[in-house]
């Protein structure tokens, strides 16, 4: 209804439109009585104040507030108003109320949400606002209103696209005669005009992970890594250090400002060195060194690539040869030179580059971390910050991820894998270098059980695969683990594995050659990534059959122990504690292993198993009995122990019967013991299903 403001008029004025008024509704008085013609009366109005009012059909629609509160959203926020639909008038009258009038940016208005409740806190709308459409419920009679409650929200993960975008619209309440429709009666209108604004919103989120077996993915029982920092930076400058002694200087770096640095590649050095920014290695040696290999008196900082004149820690060693770390700013230019104690025969530069931190974040307990960047656009790199006793084996090769903003961005995971500190011999270290036989009884070469082999430890909680993983001598020789030469479960006879249990053993064998040195030797045990793991020097001479190996397993100091392949080390008879195992050789013979028996003088073993042949009723049970000699041997394999039956006739031809339908596969082994060692009885089942 349009409204009359009797301050700005004269007396005059108020009685001549009084007058014209009062005619009009008598005029209208007696529209009933004429047949031909009729006339309506509408009533337009608009929000702003009223000072006078025709006593007809009059909406209200007022707010509180003039917009939306707050104004700006980001994903996942709202913004709410509430609205109070009136019947000022005399006539009751019904109403509907709709959004109309989007300007703007489309994509916005076409994205939010919009949640309605009416007076009583019922949701009477939850949908996209741009449909927003809701009739009254009963008709409003004079004098009486109803509330309403408006929630607009922008989606979780909204495409930052959105970002920095209006969407203008209006509230729309209609109002008519009861029975009417809009537009053909009495009927008002009511708008309440509204604007919503987004922010920018940027975030990338992800896992750091430890990843036990080094190969860049995260896998069951590879568990997140807390307290972790995940950095985003600008690039602030790249340059080159080269290393013939020149220093390079970077640009005056802010005062209280982090940065991290990022340095990559190697040099030569003459003498047959390769560098990177921390470690070298001398030819032919393959293995990389904190200390250059030939001059160790001159200290681990030779050949370092230095900040300001100090050696910085630039991590573990990668094969990648990329380094990280971080600095704060003091208002002043950082100086990198290259450390060396003769520097004309070196050929080669590292590339450093300097990034500004815009934003920073720990990872949760289990490993998470999301690092908002909303007020961030354009390239930027997310990094992690490098800790002493780890290697990063993800992302690769680059160790970052590059990425532009505005974006939400998920997966960026980083993977590490803890490495030995070499001054601290005892540091924990997943998998680890445990038991060496480099002179065995007979042929060096020979193939597995028998020749050379190393044992390999897990000291963690999961069962970590290492398939790939090498173990390297002093000049070059290698064995790298497959399924072709490991066993982690005494039956060298099966299709081998690679994968050490959880505080369990490995037995990589030679299979082959001979190659490891009996008068002393040092072997490296190096990551599918080429991250050194562990090493150890023996110093050579034992008795042929004899091992070095850790005692206890996985942590302690190398002793000269008892062979004991894929099992605790040892080194006294008396604490040898015998083990028993039974396998399917092939669909009809069966393969058992003894071990660690040594100190009794036979192994009687009794094997039980059921067979079910076609026409028996019910399956039947069969005994087979065993002895085997065991005095002072360690490791007894019996074989072909056969399940089923033979005859031979006169022919002297032996008949095989092979039984069928095998289950229920038991051995029980009675070690008899010798001055005075009580005999032991051990119980088994068949390792595995039988497979016809």
């Amino acid at each position: 209804m349009r409204k009359i403001n009797l301050a700005n008029m004269d007396l005059g004025k108020i009685i001549a439109r009084f007058l014209t008024k009062l005619t009009l509704l008598s005029f209208l008085a007696v529209l009933p009585f004429v047949s031909v013609t009729q006339a309506l009366y509408s009533d337009t109005e608009t929000s702003e104040g009223n000072n006078f009012m025709a006593t007809s059909l009059d909406l209200g629609y007022t707010s509180p507030t003039t917009n939306f509160q707050p104004d700006t959203l980001l994903p996942g926020e709202s913004a709410n108003r509430s609205a109070t639909v009136a019947n000022l008038g005399v006539l009751p009258f019904e109403f509907d109320q709709a959004a109309a009038s989007f300007t703007g940016d489309p994509g916005l208005c076409n994205a939010l949400q919009l949640e309605v409740r009416d007076t009583s806190n019922t949701l009477v709308y939850n949908n996209l606002l741009s449909l927003f459409t809701l009739p009254g419920v009963s008709p409003l009679s004079s004098g009486n209103s109803t509330d309403f409650s408006f929630k607009v929200i922008l989606p979780a993960g909204s495409s930052p696209s959105l970002g920095n975008q209006s969407c203008s619209f209006n509230l729309v309440a209609k109002a008519w005669q009861v029975g009417g429709t809009y537009g053909s009666g009495f009927d008002d209108i009511e708008l309440l005009s509204n604007t919503i604004n987004t922010g920018s919103w940027s975030w990338v989120s992800g896992m750091k992970f430890n990843d036990l077996d080094g190969d860049g993915t995260k896998e069951e029982g590879e568990n997140g890594l807390p307290d972790w920092t995940i950095y985003a930076g600008t690039l602030v400058e790249n340059f080159n250090v080269n290393s013939n002694g020149t220093p390079a200087v970077s640009s005056v770096l802010e005062t209280g400002q982090k940065y991290f640095v990022r340095v990559s590649g190697t040099f030569s050095a003459g003498d047959s060195i390769t560098a990177d920014a921390k470690y070298s290695v001398r030819a032919p040696n393959t293995v990389w060194t904190d200390s250059v290999q030939n001059y160790e008196s001159y200290g681990p900082t030779l050949l370092d690539l230095q900040i300001d004149g100090s050696s910085p820690d630039w991590g573990a060693f990668n094969d990648d040869h990329v380094y990280w770390l971080t600095l704060i700013g003091a208002g002043a230019a950082k100086s990198f030179q290259i450390y060396d104690i003769y520097s004309p025969n070196n050929v080669g530069s590292l590339s450093v580059t300097i990034y500004r931190v815009v934003g920073e974040t720990l990872t949760d307990t289990n490993g998470n971390y999301l690092l908002e960047l909303n007020t961030i656009t354009g390239p930027v790199v997310v990094a992690e910050q490098t800790q002493s006793g780890w290697s990063q084996t993800a992302p690769m090769p680059l160790g970052y991820y590059q990425e532009t903003l505005p974006a939400t961005l998920s997966g960026r995971d980083f993977g590490n894998l803890p490495t030995p500190n070499p001054e601290q011999p005892n540091s924990f270290q997943a998998i680890v270098l445990n038991e060496i036989m480099y002179n065995p009884v007979g042929d060096e070469g020979a193939s597995m059980p028998n020749g050379e082999w190393v044992e390999l430890y897990n000291n963690s909680d999961a069962t970590i695969d290492v398939a790939g993983w090498k173990i390297k001598d002093l000049v070059n020789n290698t064995i790298t683990v497959s399924t072709t030469n490991s066993d982690n479960n005494l039956n060298t006879a099966d299709s081998g594995e690679t994968s050490v249990p959880a505080h369990g053993w490995l037995v990589v064998y030679r299979n082959g050659s001979a190659y490891f040195n009996n008068s002393g030797d040092t072997l490296y045990l190096l990551n599918n990534l080429n991250v050194l793991m562990d090493s150890h020097a023996y110093r050579g001479g034992k008795a042929e059959g004899l091992t070095e190996a850790r005692s206890p397993d996985g942590t302690g100091a190398w002793v000269d122990p008892l062979p004991t392949p894929g099992r605790k080390n040892t080194t006294s008879l008396s604490d040898l504690d015998p083990q028993v195992h039974i396998w399917q050789q092939d669909s009809h013979n069966a393969r058992v292993g003894i071990f660690d028996s040594n100190n009794y003088s036979e192994a009687i073993a009794e094997i039980y198993y059921n067979h079910r042949e076609a026409g028996m009723n019910e399956s039947q049970q069969e005994q087979i009995i065993k002895t085997i000699s065991t005095l002072g041997i360690s490791d007894i394999y019996a074989t072909d122990i056969y399940f089923g039956t033979t005859s031979t006739p006169a022919s002297g031809i032996t008949n095989y019967y092979p039984h069928t339908n095998i289950q229920n596969v038991y051995m029980k082994v009675t070690l008899k013991g010798t001055g005075g060692l009580p005999d032991r009885v051990l119980t088994t089942q068949l390792e595995g299903n039988w497979t016809p």
